[in-house]
């Protein structure tokens, strides 16, 4: 392992590695002061390569390490505030991918206050994708709110926004009574 990333990804440039096996790394990219032993390949691929997925793609990585990349790759890199809802609504955008994101952001020096954020969303075990409901798909059609089919993903990612927006609406029965407004004013055009 180099280093000094900085002084390897120029002697790339200059012997021209990085125009055959690396065209995407960046001509001067940000400085990182990242210890050896924290140092992972898909992150410092997707900080001095943009796109990253097509390094790993043409030096024939495994599928994870392809995802992980493509998943970066896709962003946003960061959320549009530093406010918990903005950063809860990003994270259910990246997914995967926010741990890693907000790495990256930390390896730049940015994002201080959106990581802060985060960091109480995760604590708090705040749902960030509808695995983190307090219901399922199963128990709206047991209570008869919805039909299976495509309205119940629909109630279900209505519901995700819902929660997105106000945790403490994630409990059965508000989430229940939500799902149920929502599909008698559906119709409507209405909204939960």
């Amino acid at each position: 392992t180099a280093a000094d990333l900085e002084e390897l990804t120029r002697l790339w440039r200059d012997s021209g590695v990085a125009a055959t096996w690396m065209p995407e790394l960046a001509a001067a990219p940000v400085a990182l002061q990242v210890p050896i032993d924290a140092r992972d390949p898909v992150l410092l691929t997707a900080h001095y390569c943009v796109p990253s997925a097509a390094v790993w793609r043409r030096l024939k990585s495994s599928t994870a390490d392809i995802r992980r990349a493509e998943a970066i790759d896709r962003g946003p890199a960061a959320p549009l505030g530093d406010g918990a809802v903005a950063v809860r609504r990003w994270m259910a955008q990246v997914g995967a991918a926010a741990e890693d994101l907000a790495t990256l952001a930390d390896w730049r020096g940015e994002g201080a206050a959106w990581r802060a954020a985060m960091a109480g969303i995760m604590a708090r075990g705040e749902a960030t994708d509808r695995g983190g409901l307090a219901i399922t798909g199963n128990d709206l059609i047991a209570a008869g709110v919805v039909p299976a089919g495509p309205r119940l993903g629909v109630t279900l990612e209505a519901l995700l926004h819902a929660v997105l927006e106000d945790p403490a609406r994630n409990t059965r029965d508000a989430l229940l009574a939500l799902a149920a407004r929502f599909a008698t004013s559906e119709g409507a055009g209405e909204s939960v």
